[in-house]
């Protein structure tokens, strides 16, 4: 394609029929066909021991578990304890324990779980997302096992428990609310679904309900609502150990701002002449040092003669000039009497005025170089115009002409216009 000619691919497509004619239907299709076989004996297998096993086992347990507080015709024996209160409890505990361990079996939340760490980043553990769902769902059965104890109707228990989710929702974040209403899908997973039905069908028939649903309508809900619980309490702990941050953590966090800083400072005194480095460099050493961190010693000095060698290297880019005044202006703005040497020794101001000059008779349209204008113009009154020497330096290199050639060219009153008769002023 590169040299413009059509090459002749006829010997590779004959070789990869040749290959695809040589191989038997077997080979081919073999490990799909016993993929597919595998898959469909497992899912039957799966059936067969969820029919006559796991359903089996809850609606025995839901016809036994009344018998702990009520006499049962089921069992002759019944009550098994004289004290009601302390049989409901009980029966209560057994129903949470059960559907804990009924969706900890879910083959699906595993799945769920491990996408939420990787998305996440590992700040939502898989194993935390599990059990959230698990005691959600346990929490789920009990209170929808007192709907049929105590004949009450659903329409409250779904009130409520949307209420809640609502009202968490609004102070959740909207990844986390995504996820936590995701979560009430495990509870119509092939594993919960059979079990919690069965369970609350011979539930009802023990304690002679009309009828064992509603059990799984509160059980899809309070996961939603021990999901955006515990991530309230997640971040509530992260916020809790970062104020108690000690002040070894803080001096370590600030290290690695200063070893942000020396880098940049080496990548713009290495590079100096390339735009994209000037402009990127200057603006994010700009940040570090206005949001972060104040450079300290001698990265001060390496800062300024940084800036000389990038304004030197593009004293007409409008850009750079801008990005470069910028990040002079954060570093000198209130750096005491170190600072202020610097910015003396390594001729700054006079490298400022030249900006002014250059700019303030642009030919083009005046909005080209208004930002590299704005900023010389700030870095004008950070450079130590209280000081005669500097004052009488940045005069004689035409400062005054151009700070009203700027007021002129711009209009009275806009902010340009009085940051540079205010700049006059104080030259």
């Amino acid at each position: 394609c590169l040299g413009g000619e059509k090459k002749d691919d006829s010997f590779f497509r004959a070789s990869s029929t040749a290959e695809i004619k040589g191989e038997s239907f077997l080979s081919r299709y073999g490990p799909l066909i016993g993929g597919i076989v595998e898959a469909q004996v497992g899912m039957i297998m799966f059936n067969i021991g969820l029919t006559y096993g796991f359903t089996s086992i809850g609606n025995q347990v839901g016809n036994l578990l009344p018998s702990a507080f009520m006499e049962t015709p089921e069992e002759p024996g019944s009550p098994y304890y004289s004290n009601k209160t302390g049989g409901i409890a009980l029966v209560l505990w057994t129903m949470f324990l059960l559907g804990f361990l009924a969706t900890r079996a879910e083959p699906a939340l595993n799945v769920v779980g491990q996408t939420v760490e990787r998305l996440s980043k590992g700040s939502f553990k898989c194993s935390l997302l599990v059990y959230a769902v698990c005691v959600g769902v346990g929490m789920g059965m009990a209170v929808g096992s007192t709907k049929i104890l105590f004949r009450a109707g659903l329409i409250f228990f779904v009130f409520a428990k949307y209420a809640i989710a609502v009202l968490l929702t609004l102070f959740a974040k909207e990844d986390f609310i995504n996820i936590a209403w995701d979560c009430a899908g495990v509870t119509t997973g092939p594993v919960t679904v059979p079990f919690v039905l069965s369970t609350g069908i011979g539930f009802s028939k023990a304690v002679r309900a009309p009828e064992g649903f509603g059990i799984l309508a509160c059980a899809s809900v309070w996961p939603i609502i021990t999901v955006l619980l515990t991530d309230a309490f997640r971040r509530l702990h992260a916020s809790y150990k970062s104020d108690i941050a000690g002040p070894d953590e803080e001096e370590e966090e600030e290290e690695e701002w200063h070893t942000a800083l020396e880098g940049l400072v080496k990548s713009l005194r290495a590079r100096p002449g390339d735009v994209a480095v000037a402009v990127s460099g200057s603006v994010a050493l700009a940040w570090i040092c206005e949001r972060k961190v104040k450079p300290r010693g001698a990265l001060n000095s390496d800062i300024m003669s940084s800036f000389v060698m990038v304004m030197r290297a593009h004293p007409k880019h409008a850009d750079v000039a801008e990005a470069a005044c910028f990040m002079f202006t954060t570093v000198a703005k209130g750096g005491g009497e170190m600072v202020r040497d610097c910015v003396i020794k390594t001729g700054a101001p006079l490298l400022i005025v030249m900006v002014l000059r250059q700019f303030s008779q642009h030919e083009g349209p005046p909005a080209e170089v208004e930002g590299a204008l704005r900023r010389a113009v700030d870095a004008l009154m950070v450079v130590g115009l209280d000081e005669a020497s500097t004052a009488g330096a940045v005069r004689l290199a035409g400062a005054p002409a151009a700070l009203e050639a700027i007021g002129q060219r711009y209009p009275a009153g806009s902010s340009l216009s009085v940051s540079a008769a205010a700049a006059v002023a104080a030259v």
